[in-house]
């Protein structure tokens, strides 16, 4: 049971430090103007409601770093690639049927589609090197974080 629990317990906690990456860096943007450049009129404050739960749910979205892929793929490969599957259920799911939003949640601007691709993707990126330094295991040649060599 204790092994298969660390490497979750890991992608977990990966992926709650890639969200709070990812909403520090949301913060920053906001506020320096640049969601008004792309056409989304927002700008993000910084509570801690805000950052615990986007913490939490990325921790869970870190879950999908168990998931093995075919091939050695580089680190940084595998965080961009695994960071456009939030990115696309925001886009695809989220926005249109729970936000109102509509396709891609274009209705808040027509630069938030690159809004939200971005910073998932920063979020995999996170996420992956999080994992790696940590100790865990963020796929290579045999998988996921469940198995498989560390990715270098």
């Amino acid at each position: 049971m204790r092994s298969f629990l660390q490497p979750v317990n890991q992608c977990y906690a990966a992926g709650a430090i890639g969200g709070l990456a990812q909403g520090l860096a949301i913060w920053i943007i906001s506020q320096l103007g640049v969601f008004y450049l792309l056409g989304v009129p927002v700008v993000q404050d910084l509570t801690a409601p805000w950052l615990l739960q986007r913490m939490a749910s990325h921790g869970i979205w870190g879950l999908l770093f168990l998931i093995p892929l075919p091939g050695a793929l580089p680190l940084a490969a595998r965080g961009v690639m695994l960071g456009l599957v939030p990115a696309l259920a925001a886009l695809l799911v989220i926005n249109p049927l729970l936000d109102g939003a509509g396709l891609f949640g274009l209705s808040m601007g027509w630069g938030w589609p690159i809004i939200v691709v971005a910073f998932n993707v920063l979020w995999g990126l996170a996420t992956a090197y999080w994992l790696q330094w940590s100790g865990g295991e963020a796929g290579g040649e045999s998988g996921g974080a469940a198995g498989g060599a560390a990715v270098p």
